[in-house]
């Protein structure tokens, strides 16, 4: 009896698919964005009659599960407030400061969707448009943001300039209004930062995981 147990046994986890080949039946392809700074860009403009100030950050941390044949997927990525650059460092303190982004208490900006899917698409060139919906967090408030993507697969001898892995390319752009997050403009400065931001993506994404920054060893 305990031997025919064994055999029954033996033979369910024989036929029961092992972890790795679960994984491999995982929908999607997995992207990670931020990978290098030079791959990464973020602007963000604010225009009045007075002056124009542009920022950006080239840091980024986060992935994208896109599903090319089924035309979904998901992400989630995420800015730190401190990468902000306006050009000038006494703005980017005040940008950072309490009164407005609070870089010490939400260190983060996220953005994770809810849906993600393909709209439009062009074999030939590997374009596609992405409809996306999902929550912008800033400043501890989230609200939601939809819009569309540009999504476009790197043929793979291009990729190989660009490093390890498969390659995304991502381009979005949308507007921020910053009452919506309860960040408000300072009276004194009213007439240099407008209430709506406009931000612009362009983002490369590779399917080789970003290596582990180990802490340095205590001598």
């Amino acid at each position: 009896m305990h031997r025919r147990a064994a055999v029954l046994l033996a033979a369910s986890l024989a036929a029961a698919p092992s972890v790795s080949a679960r994984e491999e039946k995982a929908p999607g392809t997995t992207y990670h964005f931020g990978v290098a700074e030079n791959k990464t860009n973020v602007q963000f403009e604010s225009e009045t009659s007075v002056e124009t100030i542009l920022g950006k950050t080239h840091r980024m941390t986060g992935t994208a599960v896109l599903d090319f044949e089924k035309g979904d997927g998901s992400a989630e990525l995420k800015v730190p407030v401190k990468s902000l650059d306006t050009g000038l460092e006494a703005r980017n303190e005040h940008l950072r400061s309490d009164g407005w982004l609070d870089a010490e208490k939400f260190p983060e900006i996220v953005f994770r969707s809810k849906s993600l899917k393909r709209v439009k698409s062009d074999e030939e060139t590997k374009k596609e448009t992405w409809a996306y919906e999902g929550d912008l967090t800033i400043h501890g408030v989230t609200k939601a943001l939809k819009g569309e993507a540009s999504v476009q697969r790197v043929p793979e001898n291009l990729g190989r300039n660009l490093g390890p892995g498969s390659w995304v390319k991502v381009k979005a752009s949308f507007q921020v209004t910053l009452r919506d997050f309860d960040i408000s403009v300072p009276e004194f400065s009213a007439a240099k930062v407008s209430p709506t931001w406009d931000v612009k993506v362009d983002i490369f994404g590779t399917t080789k995981p970003p290596e582990e920054k180990h802490a340095p060893k205590a001598e």
